[in-house]
C-alpha cells in the first residue's frame, strides 16, 4: 500500500489545527515533509498522525497553548 501524502493545508484540516501550527512543526523538525516541487511541501499521513499523537492533546486545550508547548519545548 502506497503512503498517502497531503498538503500542509489538508494536513491541518485533518488534525484540526491551523496551517501555521503544521508549518512550525515542519520548520522545527518535529514533522517531516518532502517537497515534490519548490515551495510545495507535503507530509505523509503516517508522520502527521504520529506527530499529532505526541502532542497529548486533551479536550478543551487551546491550540495556542499547544503551539507554545512544543514550539519552545
Amino acid at each position: 500500500m502506497e503512503e498517502e501524502y497531503v498538503t500542509i493545508i489538508e494536513a491541518a484540516r485533518r488534525v484540526g489545527m491551523s496551517d501555521k501550527t503544521v508549518r512550525w512543526a515542519i520548520h522545527d523538525s518535529k514533522l517531516a515533509a518532502h517537497y515534490p516541487r519548490p515551495n510545495k511541501a507535503e507530509v505523509s499521513m503516517t508522520d502527521l498522525l504520529s506527530w499529532h499523537t505526541t502532542l497529548h492533546v486533551r479536550p478543551g486545550e487551546t491550540q495556542d497553548r499547544l503551539s507554545k508547548h512544543w514550539r519552545h519545548g
